[in-house]
């Protein structure tokens, strides 16, 4: 995973976070479990995730990566 977006209902704010953020990014470039425990911390903390393509891609892709 690369990187997500995300903006809360009540606010007019986008935020965007990606693998540079994270403090291990420059150690292994392909390490992105910092900024997959940050989605799923994310996704659990919402009532309702709304998402363009959300059914058919974006959560199937998060789901397979919270689980490995």
């Amino acid at each position: 995973m690369l990187s997500f977006a995300y903006k809360w209902a009540d606010e007019k704010k986008i935020f965007v976070k990606s693998l540079p953020d994270f403090p291990g990014y420059k150690k292994d470039l392909n390490d992105d479990g910092a900024l997959v425990k940050e989605l799923h911390k994310l996704l659990s903390s919402c009532d309702i995730a709304v998402a363009h393509n959300g059914d058919a891609f974006d959560f199937k892709k998060a789901n397979a990566r919270f689980l490995y």
